[in-house]
């Protein structure tokens, strides 16, 4: 919620990773954005080269992500998506849910 920073992002997501390795049988995460207001690129970089390896290492096959309506938090979100399949993009958490619903 609001601004966001590298070591907020950092902090959070290592939170993340931490509770999503005690769910072995966890391979989904539903991300909501929708209210993170201004830029957040400086952590981007680490979102993408090493948080995204270490979640999909965990077992992360679906990762639906809502974004913000705020343009530059979704350009640092674009920033931040790995090269891969994992991470399908919202703009609501209706379509986000129904995406996740209809993944194994």
């Amino acid at each position: 919620i609001g601004f966001q920073n590298r070591d907020k992002i950092i902090a959070g997501g290592n939170k993340i990773l931490e509770l999503f390795k005690k769910k072995p049988n966890c391979s989904k995460i539903l991300n909501d954005n929708t209210e993170v207001t201004g830029p957040w690129q400086d952590a981007a970089e680490w979102t993408v080269t090493q948080w995204f390896p270490q979640m999909e290492k965990a077992g992360l096959k679906h990762f639906a992500w809502i974004f913000s309506e705020n343009i530059f938090a979704q350009l640092s979100a674009k920033n931040a998506m790995p090269d891969s399949s994992v991470v399908t993009t919202f703009n609501s958490a209706n379509e986000a849910l129904e995406w996740l619903k209809s993944k194994d």
